[in-house]
């Protein structure tokens, strides 16, 4: 998979491509990150999702704004009770 970041230069910004495919396919991606920000990369977890069987994505509190969590879970803190809600996906989830 090639990605993409923005490499600051004193004159100017320039995209330079980096390639990923050394890495070993993830199984597990765990989000902790505000609504806006899911749905800001949520497009392109979604293609992993699809493209990488054995993938499960974790959203804590918030979930994916277009599909439909394959579980939902609740983690509670043993010492304050606070009760957390986690959204899983699992490969081809909502389609």
């Amino acid at each position: 998979m090639l990605q993409s970041f923005l490499e600051k230069d004193d004159k100017e910004e320039k995209i330079t491509p980096i390639s990923y495919s050394h890495l070993p396919k993830p199984t597990i991606i765990t989000l902790y990150l505000l609504p806006d920000s899911i749905h800001f990369i949520e497009p392109i977890l979604i293609t992993l999702l699809n493209r990488i069987p054995q993938l499960i994505v974790v959203c804590n509190t918030w979930g994916f704004q277009s599909r439909e969590a394959t579980q939902i879970k609740y983690a509670v803190d043993s010492e304050t009770g606070f009760e957390v809600k986690l959204y899983l996906y699992a490969h081809n989830c909502g389609t």
